[in-house]
């Protein structure tokens, strides 16, 4: 994403003087917090133009007629301070597109795969985002993405209605 965009984020999230979230949210965290009243008019901005990129149009062309005063309106914007052992269950967010942008990764993903409960089961997904799909004969499939170090700074766009979940992690007692 935009170093100017993931800067003032990652800036303007730690001071946790924002109301509380948690309600309107499926997490299994303690502190999930409503950050709307960051969403300047540049903020607004540039997180519209990531929806711009020829690559999200040639993907979303095929489901989506766009037109030139379609206009698309961020509707809110929360942050989750996500600490060792908690989660987001299987969930999804209203609207048609969402993001996660990570901001922080606390660990180092081949310890925490080394050091999870699941580290002997064929599938260890300690630390990962999931999508959650349905395929071509009707079962469920899940699509794991490792979050690691090198992915802060990046955006994950996806519908808002894919159900998606967030995998605890074991091996640092910081944020994520």
């Amino acid at each position: 994403m935009p170093e100017n965009l993931f800067s003032y984020l990652k800036n303007n999230i730690n001071t946790k003087d924002f109301q509380t979230w948690n309600e309107n949210l499926a997490g299994n965290l303690r502190e999930e917090y409503d950050i709307y009243n960051l969403l300047s008019s540049e903020l607004h901005n540039d997180l519209l133009l990531l929806t711009s990129k020829p690559i999200f149009i040639d993907i979303m062309k095929e489901y989506f007629v766009l037109t030139e005063d379609r206009r698309f309106e961020v509707g809110a914007l929360w942050v989750n301070y996500m600490k060792k052992y908690e989660f987001n269950p299987i969930h999804f967010h209203d609207g048609l597109f969402s993001w996660v942008i990570i901001i922080k990764i606390p660990y180092n993903y081949e310890e925490e795969l080394n050091n999870s409960p699941g580290k002997n089961a064929n599938s260890n997904v300690a630390g990962c985002l999931t999508f959650h799909t349905l395929h071509q004969l009707g079962g469920i499939q899940s699509c794991n993405f490792a979050l690691k170090k090198e992915d802060e700074g990046h955006i994950i766009f996806f519908p808002a209605k894919m159900r998606h979940s967030v995998n605890p992690f074991y091996t640092s007692d910081d944020y994520r």
